[in-house]
């Protein structure tokens, strides 16, 4: 294998593992209400998400 296949396959394992993530977000504090927050804040996104790829958006689609 020559370097950039060997360095694309390292940056894809490290990204899917999730050190990097972890290391940026632990470079500062979070409260605890602003982490719930962000967590409840990602669920919404993630939920939004799914049902826009089945659905075309209407009202009765909405989260809140």
């Amino acid at each position: 294998m020559n370097f950039d296949r060997r360095m694309r396959v390292f940056r894809r394992k490290v990204q899917r593992s999730g050190v990097l993530e972890e290391v940026k977000n632990r470079q500062h504090y979070i409260k605890p209400t602003t982490r719930r927050r962000n967590a409840l804040n990602a669920a919404k996104r993630r939920e939004w998400r799914r049902r826009m790829e089945d659905t075309l958006p209407d009202r009765r689609n909405r989260l809140y």
